[in-house]
């Protein structure tokens, strides 16, 4: 990436912050009160997904339009290559080649993202850690399963076919109690579980891209800290109790070592 393009950097790592922070909202109301059942809250899990999950896709897309030196536009305004998401496409559009074409080949191998395993209410269970390395055999790794059970959830929401979703890949579809013979709704837990996982990953590919870009590190727009924490503080948001995002756990930031931090 050109050091004249650091401002179309910035507006386009600015954009999937603010998409996050959307979807980190809807979590702080869901914490404002118990929800059990088929219940109007219930309507923020399936939003939550979707707007962490395309908050990382539209990244990626902007990103590798600039890495192709076209002209920008604006946040939003490249088209997906081919009209294809960068989760399906192959070769130099799909995602694991974007990324190691921005960051010198340096990712996807060195992301290293807390996910989840299961999910108890809406807290995230079962954390653990994986890289986005392959599997010994080339095959895909354990990032690349965690990226395509929450594609799967996504579209499932956005297309209204979770059921049918459920037929094919019924292991990656993380329903609700609230789901009834009429509707169908993701899991808190397992909501939140997909928004710390896009939280990370825009958090460390902003930070590798800049770094192999040489861009300074003041001109790198980052998620707030308070995202990663356990235990986030009182009146954030302008929300007195904003309780726990990720349940007791918190979430590993970004490489700020490599940006002079």
């Amino acid at each position: 990436m050109r050091g004249d393009q650091e401002q179309a950097f910035e507006e386009s790592c600015r954009s999937a912050i603010e998409r996050l922070s959307e979807a980190v909202d809807l979590v702080l109301i869901h914490n404002e009160r118990e929800v059990r059942g088929d219940q109007p809250r219930r309507v923020l899990n399936p939003m939550i997904v979707l707007l962490a999950f395309s908050a990382l896709e539209r990244q990626l897309v902007d990103l590798h339009h600039l890495g192709r030196g076209r002209q920008w536009h604006g946040p939003g305004t490249a088209r997906t290559p081919h009209g294809r998401s960068v989760f399906a496409a192959e070769g130099d559009d799909g995602w694991r080649a974007i990324l190691a074409g921005l960051t010198r080949s340096r990712l996807p191998e060195e992301l290293r993202v807390r996910v989840f395993s299961g999910w108890r209410g809406r807290s995230p269970q079962g954390p653990r850690l994986v890289t986005g390395a392959l599997g010994a055999d080339g095959s895909p790794g354990d990032l690349d399963e965690e990226l395509r059970r929450w594609r799967t959830t996504r579209n499932g929401i956005a297309h209204h076919c979770l059921p049918q979703q459920m037929a094919h890949d019924d292991h990656l579809v993380p329903l609700s109690d609230a789901a009834t013979e009429r509707t169908t709704t993701i899991q808190a837990g397992a909501a939140r579980a997909c928004l710390a996982t896009m939280v990370q990953l825009v958090d460390q590919i902003t930070v590798h891209v800049a770094a192999a870009a040489d861009f300074p590190a003041d001109a790198v727009p980052r998620p707030p800290g308070w995202w990663f924490a356990d235990d986030p503080p009182q009146r954030v948001r302008g929300v007195r109790d904003p309780g726990r995002l990720w349940g007791p756990h918190d979430l590993p930031r970004g490489l700020v070592h490599q940006l002079g931090r």
